[in-house]
């Protein structure tokens, strides 16, 4: 019983980590956003990369 606790108990560590990667990863794309304006091609393909990087991280896409 004690290795299933253990096993939970990382992959609660794992997501907590991916989750915060997540978070920092937006809040630098939001200062690099108010810092550097720019045009709208360069903000769609931000919003882009933004969406799918997530979703790589999470679902461990190579």
């Amino acid at each position: 019983m004690h290795t299933v606790i253990a096993a939970e108990a990382l992959f609660f560590v794992l997501a907590f980590a991916k989750g915060a990667g997540i978070m920092l990863g937006y809040d630098i794309l939001r200062a690099f956003r108010r810092g550097f304006p720019h045009g709208g091609r360069l903000v769609a393909a931000e919003d882009f990369f933004t969406g799918c990087s997530p979703g790589f991280c999470v679902f461990d896409v190579p």
